[in-house]
């Protein structure tokens, strides 16, 4: 079981991870793509059965205003750019950011400028 307010995550595949926070009572509260926005479920339907791992817990709030924050967002809308799982994780410890979101941005803008230098677009 994981602690109450801690970010945990599953491997979705290409080194994608999902996160949620664990509410202490095995469910965890994520902005999923799948349903499109926040919700509370068990730990076996965010999993979707694979393994969970722990993210840690990144700041020194209370775990308890943690919850109150992941649970008064359950239903605002998931929104690739600016509230995905990542965001929603860590905007529930006041540091709302999504890594996973910058280096895909990243990677997308080098692959378009190689593309374009392949095919002689770029001096």
């Amino acid at each position: 079981m994981f602690r109450e307010g801690e970010i945990v995550a599953v491997n979705i595949g290409f080194s994608i991870q999902h996160y949620g926070v664990a509410t202490g009572y095995r469910t965890i509260i994520s902005a999923s793509k799948r349903t499109g926005h926040v919700l509370e479920e068990n730990e076996k339907d965010f999993s979707g059965g694979r393994r969970i791992t722990s993210k840690g817990y990144p700041s020194n709030i209370p775990s308890c205003r943690v919850i109150d924050h992941a649970r008064l967002s359950i239903g605002k809308k998931w929104k690739l750019i600016d509230y995905n799982c990542q965001h929603f994780a860590t905007e529930c410890h006041d540091q709302k950011h999504s890594p996973q979101l910058q280096q895909g941005l990243l990677a997308l803008g080098i692959l378009g400028v190689v593309f374009l230098l392949s095919r002689g677009r770029v001096a």
